[in-house]
């Protein structure tokens, strides 16, 4: 029998909610938005092919949220120059490139790669 929790609807949380109202440029809000209103919608018609798949999704997206303190997204580190690790700011690598993966799935995520024309 199937628990409540499964027919909930993941949320983001409150401090998240706060931190994008709160930003001056409606960038962030855009993105986030366009994102999780898509990823529910195709939870609840459930005509995506693989339910677990979203669900996994969903709950990653859900781990990279901003730190309502400095804005920065709490899941992501990476060294800068000076050779010490700093968390990138929000939205951060794994909302962006589930963004423009969303909007076209079919052209490659990262722009700056180029193909070559002779690859079969």
């Amino acid at each position: 029998m199937p628990t409540p929790r499964e027919h909930e609807e993941p949320q983001l949380s409150p401090q998240t909610l706060t931190w994008l109202a709160e930003r001056p440029t409606p960038a962030a809000r855009t993105l986030v938005h366009r994102v999780w209103t898509t990823l529910l919608e195709l939870q609840r018609s459930g005509r995506h092919p693989n339910p677990r798949a979203l669900a996994a999704l969903i709950a990653q997206l859900l781990e990279h949220q901003p730190s309502p303190r400095t804005g920065r997204c709490r899941a992501c580190r990476h060294r800068s120059w000076r050779h010490r690790w700093q968390r990138p700011r929000f939205p951060c690598q794994v909302w962006i490139t589930t963004d423009l993966t969303l909007r076209n799935p079919f052209r490659s995520t990262r722009p700056h790669v180029r193909t070559s024309p002779y690859s079969g």
